[in-house]
């Protein structure tokens, strides 16, 4: 009974938010890491990165032996475990009586794969914080590249390894949800619009016809120079063509359309310079895009973001990072995401991209083109966990995440939650740091950066418009924001247009920005549809401000130490939506479940 912490074998023990180093070994039974035996009460929030020995029977990573009335939770090993007889060796757990919850142990360093009651993760998976989704953040540091630890009881130094990926990725797969189709190069990426367009013909677009799979197998460079030469049949000047795009040349099917329906999961692997570049038109390409029954002379490469338009309820995005991408147009009539142009009823979740989106598209009239860091337009999709980091320009509907965020009723809400922006978001009008045009929910999100344009621009959201069939809410979000514009600037909404019957509920959110403008601007609103707004215990740091003595359309302003302090918050939620800490966020109220980064 041998481990970094022994309690008495008898009585009840509760152990939260320690951990373990260095090396614990014993030639007998019963070596664990973390402790030797459980015999009641509860472990939580813990772990152990000791080295283990055992040279009996049971030796694991955390636990060697669990009773029947404990209980381990949100714990996780990873250390290396050996003993003079492999049989007994787990890389958690060996022998397991009561009950495991949420925790993990590194398969790769600990060499064992197997163990009673946690999860087995490799070691990449390990160093992901999205591998710890349902872990208290405010416990918890999760950060990229390494290991969890105690923020209430730091490791020095925090253990970082480097990854070296020695599988080998082998493309394949039937595209079912259990055997997905494994993408390992830029051919396999190009191939998915193939098997889209197949599958899809074979259906005629029946909505219930299941969703093919397909699931990233390893990181992918798809550096413009690279292949341009070693895939000269389908890579052009123009870049990587759009996975879900229209398609009209095949005279079985007229005026045929497939889009992207399925899911994609990118298993937390990257795709690497990702470039789109439509500003001069190839004449070498025949094949024609149609837009509203016009030959617009572009090709099936036409910007639309990589995976073009995503469609129905059942597609998703997910668990995937773009890294360096590179979308330039001027010459496409289209809404632009780095993403995706349009997600319509589909889901985007933990999408991380880095770059710039670039759209010098400029229709006039009452038709635009939104442009987005992530996604054009959302229309009753829901976005979560995404980021974008980097330089969005358009024209109108410009949004650091999306650039319209739209809902067709009440119970089809275009959602952003859990998200964030950090850039330069410009445009002319209605543009935002994370949406430019939006009649949605947004939810927990957080903008820092700068923003600028002409009319409706916000540090936020460029122009937030209740329709009345949608009942939205702006609830729990901040933005620091640098806005400069025109007319309607504001530092969190430029303009706040409603319906005087169903008003939009902006709710607990606040900002630290500074506001320039040439005819009207205010720290929280730029304008609003009346001075009645729904506005509900939100806040502006008035030391940005020129006037600190009069409410902004419901917004109240505090000083820049009052806005630090969490009795200024009025019925906010701290103990599971906001946290407070002069260490964390300039010591400004930030989103537990969407720390600042």
């Amino acid at each position: 009974f041998v481990g970094s912490i022994n309690p008495p074998y008898d009585g009840t023990i509760f152990i939260s938010k320690c951990y373990s180093s260095g090396s614990v070994s014993g030639s007998g039974n019963y070596i664990g890491g973390f402790i030797g035996t459980q015999e009641d009460g509860n472990i939580s929030d813990s772990y152990s990165i000791s080295n283990v020995f055992g040279g009996g029977m049971f030796t694991a990573g955390f636990a060697a032996k669990q009773e029947s009335n404990s209980v381990i939770k949100k714990s996780y090993f990873a250390g290396q475990v050996a003993c003079s007889n492999p049989y007994y060796c787990k890389g958690f757990c060996s022998v397991y009586n009561g009950l495991i919850q949420n925790s993990y142990w590194d398969k790769d360093l600990s060499q064992q794969s197997t163990s009673n009651g946690a999860t087995g993760k490799t070691t990449p998976q390990m160093v992901t914080p999205s591998t710890f989704n349902d872990w208290n953040s405010q416990i918890w540091n999760l950060e990229e590249g390494c290991y969890p630890t105690l923020k209430n009881n730091p490791q020095t130094p925090k253990l970082c390894p480097e990854i070296t990926t020695t599988t080998t990725c082998v493309s394949g797969g039937t595209g079912t949800s259990g055997d997905p189709f494994v993408i390992c190069n830029p051919q396999d990426l190009y191939n998915i619009r193939n098997k889209l367009y197949e599958y899809q013909k074979l259906y005629f677009q029946d909505s219930a016809t299941p969703k093919l799979h397909f699931v990233l197998g390893q990181d992918i460079d798809l550096d413009h120079t690279k292949l341009l030469t070693e895939y000269p049949s389908w890579y052009k000047n123009y870049g990587f063509p759009s996975i879900g795009a229209l398609f009209v040349t095949d005279a079985s099917v007229p005026d045929f359309e497939f889009y992207f329906r399925g899911v994609f999961d990118g298993n937390n692997h990257k795709l690497k310079n990702v470039y789109i570049n439509r500003t001069t038109i190839d004449p070498t390409d025949v094949t024609k895009l149609y837009y509203n029954g016009l030959d617009y002379n572009s090709s099936i490469h036409q910007t639309e973001g990589l995976f073009g338009k995503i469609v129905d309820v059942d597609s998703e995005i997910k668990n995937l990072i773009i890294e360096n991408v590179n979308v330039n147009n001027s010459i496409d009539y289209t809404s632009i995401g780095g993403l995706s142009n349009k997600l319509y009823y589909g889901k985007i979740n933990n999408i991380k991209i880095n770059g710039k989106v670039i759209n010098s598209i400029s229709p006039g009239g009452t038709t635009d083109f939104p442009t987005g860091g992530l996604v054009g337009e959302n229309t009753g999709g829901e976005i979560t966990n995404s980021s974008f980091d980097g330089n969005v320009s358009g024209d109108d509907r410009v949004g650091g995440l999306v650039g319209f965020n739209n809902s067709l009723s009440q119970y089809n809400l275009g959602k952003i939650i859990k998200s964030f922006v950090k850039g330069k978001i410009s445009g002319k009008d209605n543009v935002g740091g994370l949406v430019g045009y939006n009649n949605g929910d947004i939810i927990k999100n957080y903008f820092f950066g700068d923003v600028n344009g002409n009319a409706n621009i916000g540090g936020l959201i460029g122009f937030n418009k209740e329709e009345a069939t949608a009942n939205t809410k702006i609830e729990n979000n901040y933005s620091f924001a640098n806005v400069i514009g025109i007319n309607k600037v504001g530092g969190f909404i430029g303009f706040n247009y409603y319906p005087s019957s169903n008003l939009s509920d902006v709710k607990n959110n606040y900002t630290v920005s500074t506001v320039s403008e040439v005819y009207t601007s205010y720290p929280f609103f730029g304008a609003s549809h009346t001075n009645s707004a729904n506005t509900q215990n939100s806040y502006f740091d008035c030391s940005h401000a020129t006037d600190c003595s009069t409410l902004n359309y419901l917004a109240i302003p505090k000083t820049n130490s009052q806005m630090r302090i969490q009795s200024t918050f009025t019925n906010w939620n701290f103990s599971s939506i906001w946290g407070i800490n002069p260490t964390i966020n300039n010591g400004y109220p930030y989103l537990l479940e969407n720390q600042p980064q």
